[in-house]
């Protein structure tokens, strides 16, 4: 299709983009909160008050899983020609970057 027959081909990148941020927000939300779920219910039991390793666990596996959701929404807005350059983001590629090159 040409931009003539489609006005909109040039924002179909960007509509791409919010569809899939959309999708993996959402099941990133979903995981974020099953794992929060499950430390609440295992702190309502005698073992849960017990051995909090398991809350550390579910706390560390919350990170991981928001750090993957901000690189995703990094990722696609910057292929969508509309992303926002997260200045803690550039120095640590920059850093990664030194480092590769000793």
């Amino acid at each position: 299709m040409n931009a003539i027959s489609n006005p909109h081909s040039d924002t179909e990148p960007l509509r791409q983009a919010l569809v899939e941020v959309g999708r993996l927000t959402r099941q990133g939300c979903n995981e974020v909160s099953s794992l929060a779920q499950m430390a609440l219910v295992w702190l309502e039991t005698p073992a849960g008050c017990r051995d909090l390793e398991v809350v550390a666990s579910a706390l560390l596996a919350i990170r991981d899983a928001v750090q993957r959701l901000e690189d995703f929404v990094d990722d696609e807005t910057g292929g969508a020609c509309c992303g926002y350059d997260d200045p803690d983001r550039l120095r640590r590629l920059a850093a990664c970057s030194a480092a590769l090159k000793g």
